[in-house]
């Protein structure tokens, strides 16, 4: 018998006709609980019409798999700060080389009391939970164009040269695996990677279960399976992230194949060998065993710490630009024990913001660097040559990034000028040829900046040891000596000087400033004074010690009127010939003639005094002279017989005496 075909109108019609009884009745016509009845009474159907329909309803809809339906029950929506618990763990065990399973991580939760997740849910949750996810592949694009695939092969001596493949894809779909398939990867390893690792190393193969395995062995290579989208046990998540910051950063300079290949090709190339070495360490003992150091089994935990920040790669070389720098987890490296460094290995910002024309942050660092690495000093003997050699590694990315920067050299703070034959510049350097005294001190060399500043690039110190005294002077007397320290104090802090006598210490300042004690003063001279003084500067952190000068002292038994004779500048054309005291008084004596004729030339004869004037003026003149310590007083002396040679005495006694007055103020 043929169905009956429903008609549509007819069944509205009837629903609406149900309800505006409903409506007029102020109520239901039927009880909520009788639902056949309902229906049947609203679209005019019998009961067993109604039990017809719905039977022929479920027959048609497929049967629930009820396995399914309870699975889908057992994972739970876990919180983030959960999962991250739950990833912990997992890390934490596989690092102390434990099996991991449901019931050591349920009992490693619960100690953390995290009692909301049971072992269903953490057995559904745990299938992917302890991947990393935070990091994702790129979902949108950064620009028109097409999508490239680049496919590549490195290890710890850097990227395989001739191994990479970079090729447009020809899907519009967002998964990339349309075109990088299982052809295009065997091919890639037939024609690309494996014959460069062949000239590398031709080792016998190994059987292995997958065919990739079995292609990359019967190379000679052994395959070493990594957790894909671990930073913590796959090096290739950093290096990735390396190379796709520098191409975010650059953007190639169209979307053409070859623009897309040469920029990429820049990107890759800045992954260093040495980038490679340094992130495998901490990216899990498997990798670090098989590539760099032996385990520390042995010896206590040692905590991880970061290195210093590389230099920024940049995208622009001065005025500012955005960039990347990174750090390794290598100051020191952490055992198998001991912690991973704490936070992210790269870091993202603004860079080579210094004006265009003037030196870098980086190159400012470098002359520090030579400056704190390493002193100058020198000891030299009088009437040699010394080179003075200047920093010619730090002058060339001078002269490569600050082209109209110059320099100069200084002694002491005063601008060296050449002198023919002696102070000669040879390019960046300076020869000092018949080096003497003078030439002891602090020799800079100061860069002039384009901003107006001033930079030190170099200090060097030089001490001169003379062939004779530089000093020839007398007991009683005072003296000076100067350090020649002062310049030090402008380059480094902290320093402290001391003057040695004889090579033993003799004054020890210690940490002080170098301006209040440049110079050392002795009041009163002895004869223990004689010797080779020294002014020896110290900078204890650096451990740097220069000698800023030397001095050659002889210091004389105390003055008397002979030695004053003597040593006198007028009267030294006379008597400083003689090599004591008593030859003076002889040849007075002696020679009353020629002190007469000598007498004559030092000064116009004068009217002749009485002898008694002329024992008071030397007695006058002797008192004097020991009231200023300059001569000692011996009562002897004075009761020389003067009439042997009294008319140059009288003359001479006056000339004295005047000239002790003006000299004096007696």
């Amino acid at each position: 018998m043929p169905r009956r075909v429903l008609d549509v109108d007819s069944l509205i019609c009837s629903v609406h006709k149900y309800f505006t009884d409903e409506k007029e009745n102020g109520g239901p016509l039927k009880s909520v609980m009788s639902v056949q009845q309902g229906v049947c009474d609203a679209l005019g159907f019998s009961k067993t019409k109604l039990r017809g329909v719905l039977q022929n309803r479920n027959n048609e809809q497929p049967k629930e798999d009820h396995r399914k339906t309870r699975l889908s029950l057992k994972t739970k929506d876990i919180p983030d700060g959960k999962k991250f618990e739950i990833r912990d763990t997992i890390y934490r065990m596989r690092a102390n080389k434990e099996h991991v399973t449901l019931n050591k991580i349920l009992s490693e939760l619960k100690d953390r009391k995290f009692d909301e997740i049971g072992r269903t849910s953490l057995w559904g949750a745990t299938k992917r939970i302890w991947q990393d996810d935070n990091v994702k592949s790129i979902k949108h694009t950064y620009g028109e164009g097409k999508r490239h695939i680049i496919l590549h092969a490195g290890g710890k001596s850097g990227f395989i040269k001739g191994a990479d493949l970079i090729f447009s894809s020809k899907s519009k779909s967002s998964d990339y695996h349309d075109n990088m398939n299982t052809e295009m990867f065997v091919k890639w390893l037939h024609e690309k990677l494996l014959p460069e690792l062949l000239r590398l190393a031709n080792i016998h193969a190994k059987p292995k279960t997958f065919v990739a395995d079995q292609i990359i062995e019967s190379y000679g290579h052994q395959v070493l399976r990594l957790p894909p989208y671990h930073c913590q046990f796959n090096p290739i998540e950093y290096i990735w992230g390396i190379a796709k910051q520098y191409d975010n950063h650059i953007g190639p300079n169209g979307y053409s194949d070859d623009a897309v290949r040469e920029t990429w090709r820049k990107a890759l190339s800045i992954v260093t060998p040495e980038v490679w070495c340094n992130f495998a360490p901490q990216t899990g003992w498997v990798t670090w065993t098989a590539n760099c150091e032996p385990l520390d089994l042995d010896g206590p935990p040692r905590d991880g710490g970061w290195s210093a920040w590389s230099p920024w790669t940049c995208t622009a070389s001065c005025g500012g630009g955005e960039g990347f720098r990174t750090r390794t987890c290598s100051n020191p490296r952490p055992n198998i024990f001991g912690k991973l460094c704490q936070g992210s290995p790269t870091s993202n910002g603004k860079c080579n913001d210094f004006p265009c024309g003037d030196i870098s942050p980086e190159t400012m660092d470098t002359i520090k660097n030579h400056l704190q690495r390493k002193s100058f000093n020198y000891i030299v003997e009088e009437g040699s040559s010394k080179l003075i050699r200047n920093n010619k590694d730090v002058l060339k990315l001078i002269a490569k990034e600050s082209p109209k920067a110059y320099y100069e050299w200084t002694l002491n703070g005063i601008f060296i000028k050449p002198e023919p034959n002696r102070v000669i510049f040879q390019k960046e350097n300076i020869e000092v040829k018949n080096i003497r005294q003078t030439d002891s001190g602090v020799y800079v060399c100061i860069l002039f900046r384009v901003n107006k500043k001033r930079v030190i690039l170099r200090v060097i110190t030089i001490s001169v040891i003379s062939q004779t005294f530089d000093i020839d002077t007398r007991a009683t007397r005072s003296l000076t000596i100067p350090c020649n320290s002062v310049i030090l104090a402008y380059v480094y802090t902290d320093l402290s000087l001391a003057v040695h006598l004889n090579d033993q210490v003799y004054v020890d300042y210690g940490t002080t400033m170098l301006s209040a004690v440049n110079t050392y003063q002795i009041d009163t001279l002895n004869m223990s004074h004689t010797g080779n003084w020294t002014c020896v500067v110290d900078q204890k952190d650096l451990k740097f010690k220069w000698t800023t000068n030397f001095l050659r002292i002889n210091v004389k038994k105390a003055p008397n009127l002979f030695t004053n004779l003597m040593e006198d500048k007028l009267t030294k054309p006379i008597f400083g010939w003689m090599k004591s005291e008593t030859q003076v008084l002889a040849f007075l004596k002696r020679h009353p003639t020629t002190v007469q004729r000598t007498s004559e030339a030092v000064s116009d004869a004068s009217d002749c005094v009485s002898e008694a004037e002329i024992r008071k003026w030397f007695k006058d003149i002797n008192n004097y002279l020991v009231s200023k310590n300059l001569i000692i007083n011996d009562s002897s002396r004075m009761t020389t017989n003067p009439i042997p040679i009294f008319r140059f005495a009288q003359k001479l006694a006056k000339f004295l005496l005047e000239k002790a007055r003006k000299m004096f103020i007696l």
